[in-house]
């Protein structure tokens, strides 16, 4: 449908033109994806028709989830991961397989987590899983897994949460536990 039209950059849009209502719909379409993510879940969550919910996900995952996923893990590969890297924050992104993975590390303990984006991701959630918590005690780790998960899905940048960690994990004494 729409391949054909970004195959023609002179295709200007026209009311009358169905390909031009179309190429309208897609773009608000990812345009809402990009800005009000957990809006565009919250619907297909709620929508009671499988065909329509099923063939949004297979569009989603197929048209606009890759090119999300490749902006958002070359922005933490590029400028906000060096920004948050440093002698005790590491940060290595695993692009083939969609997943994230940042360390850190306070005297001889090492924390680590995983952040594996979905294929058709913003329309599920980015999966946080602990993989080291040394030190920390099972409470708060659990607590700030679910913080982070709320941070992730609340925000679009999952850069943001990485810093926010940095900052968690240097001044502890700081934050609630809860």
């Amino acid at each position: 449908m729409w391949k054909s039209a970004l195959a023609h950059p002179k295709l200007v849009f026209e009311l009358g033109n169905p390909i031009s209502i179309r190429l309208l719909a897609a773009h608000l379409y990812y345009r809402a994806l990009l800005a009000v993510p957990a809006l565009v879940h919250s619907w297909l969550s709620s929508c009671k028709d499988r065909q329509l919910s099923s063939t949004l996900t297979t569009y989603t995952s197929q048209y606009f989830s890759p090119t999300i996923i490749d902006v958002e893990l070359a922005h933490i590969k590029g400028a906000a991961g060096q920004e948050l890297a440093d002698d005790n924050m590491s940060i290595k992104v695993a692009a083939a397989v969609n997943e994230v993975m940042a360390s850190y590390s306070v005297d001889e303990h090492q924390l680590e987590i995983k952040l594996k984006i979905p294929p058709d991701w913003p329309l599920h959630k980015i999966e946080v899983r602990d993989l080291k918590r040394v030190g920390v005690d099972n409470e708060r780790w659990r607590a700030w897994i679910l913080a982070v998960q709320q941070m992730i899905w609340s925000s679009v940048r999952t850069h943001i949460f990485l810093g926010l960690l940095s900052l968690h994990l240097t001044y502890p004494s700081e934050w609630p536990d809860n």
